[in-house]
């Protein structure tokens, strides 16, 4: 699965902290049941998500105040 190779992924982040505790096989399941509960979700409800991951860039925050 691409989305947990990402660093920075909500799964990703997830994924490595499952496979510490549980092992590997587990936290994919793990994982691949959350992306699965996130699809439907969006199927059902029509709704559109984003990533949850935190966003650090200004463009992302339209409103936020410039500290330089």
């Amino acid at each position: 699965m691409v989305a947990i190779r990402k660093k920075d992924s909500y799964l990703g982040v997830s994924f490595r902290r499952l496979a510490a505790g549980r092992g590997g096989k587990r936290a994919l399941v793990a994982v691949m049941y959350k992306l699965a509960i996130a699809i439907w979700h969006v199927l059902h409800d029509k709704t559109h998500t984003e990533n949850s991951a935190p966003t650090t860039s200004r463009a992302a925050i339209p409103n936020a105040p410039c500290v330089a």
